[in-house]
């Protein structure tokens, strides 16, 4: 027993001794073919990567550093831990320069912008993708643009903002349509664009467009045998010919989504308002479906119930149009008096500097708004990609500069009131086209300010 015992052991020992030898032998060029062969599978991936930046750090490799954070990232990432992973992607931009590749520096930045997105953050998300679009090295790159456009769409749609969710899934479907969209990526990405803005217009109540959208997507997906979409795209067809009134069609869309249940890819985004809605959403549909079937009802054809559904419709129609009245009233007459009030303070400016603890100077006629985060602020500023950084709250933030100039209109925002160009109900837009939200709580702050004399 002790004989075998101490075979175990050496056996162990010498089997350990020649896999750490096996990656002594091993390149960062082997290791970076490596970590690329393995990209989907999350745990070699992640063993791969460490020995990759283990060497070139070693060896002081400043392109495979950035790959390796890169691959560490992304294998972090598929882990959902997602703050290691960001922390990696970060040490990656930081040794990325001008020169690095545009795949690289793409890839790493789409990867952070995943990141914030699966983990909530949406501010931060929109952040990345923008600079992504906005970068003039990526204008011929029409896939990338494209999927660009429905990767904003989804946090537009993930923060329900409907309209916004619209208008880049249409331009990622136009994108598409008028590129050569043989290709298997391309069609997956136009097949859920199509199944995303089926979904928006299921919202917005409108079936037939989104009976119509969905069918568009569904011949995509079918095309590409996308199976993970298929249960989802199934789903929303059955529910809409649900609220169509097409029971039998609903209940057959439903037996194909029961027979093609599959789960979805890891850090795959999921339609609707999530795969819990969804399934909710078609447990109701087919219970519907079900009581109908089974039951005459009188009061679908009473009279009394017809008279009651156009009372309430008329009703809720006319609390609709008395509310949007109010609500543009209201916005108009802001509108004006941001205008006049512009026109009579500019004329009292006078330019004030803002001394950072950083040492740098400000100009404050050059800020546009300075967003809160944690305890620091973010200061934003023309003709200036990146903000500036002061470790100060929101609120000592906000006293330091001349109130005539400055209100906070939400709880994470001051603005340059002269930036601003439109106000709406819920929102302000400034010169720079950036829309930031204006909360209930510190709309009156404004107005107040407007007013004064």
């Amino acid at each position: 027993m002790k004989k075998s015992f101490i075979a175990i052991v050496i056996f162990i020992t010498t089997a350990y001794g020649s896999f750490s030898q096996s990656f002594q032998d091993l390149n960062t060029e082997q290791l970076q073919k490596l970590c690329q062969k393995h990209i989907r599978n999350s745990d070699s991936l992640l063993l791969y990567a460490e020995q990759f930046l283990d060497l070139a750090t070693k060896n002081n490799e400043i392109h495979a550093k950035i790959e390796a954070h890169r691959f560490m990232g992304s294998a972090l990432s598929r882990k959902q831990s997602l703050n290691e992973s960001n922390e990696h992607l970060y040490q990656a931009i930081k040794l990325l320069s001008n020169t690095g590749s545009q795949n690289v520096k793409n890839s790493i930045y789409t990867n952070l912008a995943n990141n914030h997105k699966n983990s909530g953050q949406y501010d931060s998300a929109h952040f990345y993708i923008n600079h992504l679009l906005k970068d003039p090295k990526n204008i011929d790159d029409h896939f990338f643009k494209n999927s660009n456009y429905y990767n904003l769409a989804t946090l537009f749609f993930l923060e329900s903002n409907l309209d916004s969710t619209q208008f880049y899934l249409s331009k990622s479907i136009k994108g598409f349509e008028n590129d050569n969209i043989e290709n298997p990526n391309k069609k997956r990405f136009l097949a859920q664009s199509y199944s995303l803005l089926a979904e928006v217009f299921y919202q917005k109540q409108d079936y037939k467009r989104s009976l119509e959208l969905a069918t568009r997507g569904l011949e995509l997906t079918e095309q590409i045998n996308f199976r993970p979409a298929l249960e989802r795209t199934y789903n929303l067809i059955a529910r809409n010919h649900e609220k169509l009134g097409n029971l039998d069609k609903s209940q057959e869309y439903h037996s194909l989504e029961d027979r093609h249940t599959s789960p979805m890819p890891k850090g795959a985004f999921e339609h609707g308002f999530g795969q819990k809605h969804n399934k909710i959403a078609g447990q109701e549909s087919r219970k519907k479906i079900l009581r109908l079937n089974k039951e005459k009802s009188f009061y679908r054809t009473n009279l009394f119930v017809t008279i009651c559904i156009i009372s309430v419709l008329v009703l809720v129609t006319l609390l609709l149009y008395k509310r949007h009245k109010g609500q543009k009233i209201e916005v108009e007459k802001l509108q004006n008096e941001l205008d006049t009030y512009n026109n009579k303070v500019e004329t009292k400016s006078t330019p004030l500097k803002l001394l950072l603890k950083s040492k740098a100077t400000i100009d404050i006629t050059t800020v546009l708004f300075i967003k809160s985060d944690g305890h620091y602020v973010e200061i934003y500023l023309q003709n200036k990609d990146n903000p500036e950084i002061e470790r100060i709250s929101l609120t000592k933030m906000l006293n330091q500069l001349p109130k005539q100039d400055f209100i906070r209109i939400h709880k994470s925002y001051i603005v340059n009131i002269h930036k601003i160009k439109i106000i709406n109900s819920t929102q302000v837009m400034l010169e720079n086209g950036e829309w930031l939200k204006l909360s209930r709580t510190y709309k009156q702050d404004l107005k107040d300010l407007l007013h004064k004399p």
